[in-house]
């Protein structure tokens, strides 16, 4: 179940180095978005960082019977050669979905073995789907 994340947990260090995957996106209606700043280097920082993805200053809306999916991605370089999955996460509304503002969505902590480069996706199959959302690199202590 997602928690609410405060704003120590958002990551005081991802505002202030601007380390943001996507940053007040708009959730894609019934299409799939690469996060607005694109891959981000992660490379001597693995298995020290992690992917959080969260609702933006927008609760985030989803029709009955559609679904919302976060994918993060590896590759090679920030041009997304060798575009490989490394995670994904959804869900489907059984009944309508309204996330929070502030709300965590996804956590994931790249590895060792992940390439170096790092990408965040959203996708949804509702075409009324409404909010924001935000994904930033933060540091695991």
């Amino acid at each position: 179940m997602p928690t609410a994340i405060t704003e120590h947990e958002i990551g005081e260090r991802a505002k202030e180095y601007n380390s943001y995957f996507a940053k007040a996106q708009t959730v894609p209606q019934n299409a799939s978005v690469d996060g607005n700043v694109g891959y981000l280097y992660t490379g001597e920082s693995k298995d020290s960082v992690e992917v959080v993805v969260g609702v933006g200053a927008t609760k985030i809306n989803i029709a009955i019977t559609e679904n919302i999916w976060i994918r993060i991605y590896g590759a090679s370089d920030s041009a997304g050669t060798g575009k490989t999955l490394l995670h994904v996460w959804t869900a489907e509304a059984v009944a309508a979905l309204e996330y929070a503002v502030g709300l965590e969505l996804v956590r994931y902590a790249v590895n060792s073995t992940d390439l170096p480069y790092v990408l965040v996706e959203v996708e949804t199959d509702d075409a009324a789907a409404t909010g924001k959302f935000e994904a930033f690199m933060n540091g695991i202590v």
